[in-house]
């Protein structure tokens, strides 16, 4: 893998956010791989609600993601089926909520791997990152996977803790798997 990624590095955007972006050696503009881990801040005072601090980070992240729309960007947001992505936040904030019970994790929004390039590692080096943090820091780690990435991350420690469920129309169901991982003890 060493030879294959130029980098692995971090983008800050004004939030607890953090995207990490794996690049080819060959071409260290040509991305091949993205992972949005989020450091969940401790809500057990809220219910497991954003804070109002959040609530007005969540409003920056957003107006930065509208300065830096793409046509990409434009053409995702006509072609997604809107009531079944807002199914979808629903459902993962629910399961969210539930299984953190408002305790502070490191969250992995998003791992993508370029299909040309999957199965050579580079997923498991930006699923490393967010864990080596969490551990760093003592806390838990949480995801919602799909049935495909499913066996990378229990590979990496993590396990179902409950399912999402989405409705898709009047009756069907898809069902995605809640995971959590437990710190790892730093030596």
């Amino acid at each position: 893998m060493a030879c294959l990624l130029a980098n692995l590095y971090a983008q800050r955007i004004p939030s607890s956010v953090t995207r990490y972006k794996a690049c080819l050696a060959s071409d260290p503009t040509v991305p091949v791989g993205l992972a949005i881990w989020q450091a969940v801040k401790d809500r057990t005072s809220t219910a497991g609600e954003p804070t109002a601090e959040e609530q007005q980070e969540e409003a920056l992240v957003e107006a930065w993601n509208k300065e830096r729309r793409t046509e990409l960007d434009a053409e995702f947001e006509r072609a997604v089926d809107r009531v079944f992505y807002k199914n979808m936040k629903e459902a993962y904030h629910s399961v969210k909520k539930d299984v953190l019970q408002g305790r502070r994790c490191y969250y992995l929004e998003h791992l993508y791997v370029h299909r040309d390039h999957q199965r050579k590692g580079i997923g498991k080096a930006l699923l490393e990152i967010g864990m080596r943090k969490a551990d760093e820091e003592g806390v838990e780690c949480y995801l919602e996977a799909s049935l495909t990435g499913q066996p990378l991350y229990e590979r990496n420690g993590f396990e179902i803790k409950e399912w999402v469920e989405i409705k898709e129309g009047d009756d069907y169901v898809t069902r995605l798997p809640a995971m959590m991982r437990a710190p790892s003890k730093m030596s």
